[in-house]
């Protein structure tokens, strides 16, 4: 596996904003989100993963277990809103403009690191052995 995607909460933002969170622990994954954030149909930045924030999304998803086994991860997602985790949070509420446009960012995100694949590999370093 050469790199973990993770979409968690893309179903809503009200200011067509999307954000990738891990750049800051993996600086040379930072370029190709550059090149995905060039044109893509919805405000993509990188942010939420400063460890001395309270908004760190590092770990808040299943992109964690990837991350902490060494393998580049990213997590795609929106700030929290009023539904967040409420039994109201479903698909009438959704902002399906904004849905659609962070789907189509992230197919542009998977071509990207498609093209991209021995980039990363050859930035991130070697692996750790696997066990046996």
């Amino acid at each position: 596996m050469i790199i973990n995607l993770n979409m968690d909460m893309i179903g809503r933002d009200p200011n067509d904003l999307l954000y990738v969170v891990g750049t800051r622990q993996q600086v040379f994954l930072k370029p190709m989100i550059e090149r995905i954030a060039t044109g893509a149909p919805v405000k993509l930045v990188m942010g939420h993963d400063d460890p001395t924030e309270k908004e760190n999304w590092t770990t808040d998803s299943d992109h964690a277990a990837f991350c902490q086994a060494k393998i580049p991860c990213l997590y795609f997602g929106v700030e929290d809103f009023d539904q967040h985790h409420k039994s109201t949070d479903d698909f009438a509420t959704m902002t399906h403009g904004f849905y659609v446009r962070a789907v189509e960012t992230m197919v542009r995100a998977v071509q990207e690191f498609d093209k991209s694949l021995e980039e990363v590999e050859k930035a991130r370093g070697p692996k750790e052995p696997q066990p046996k």
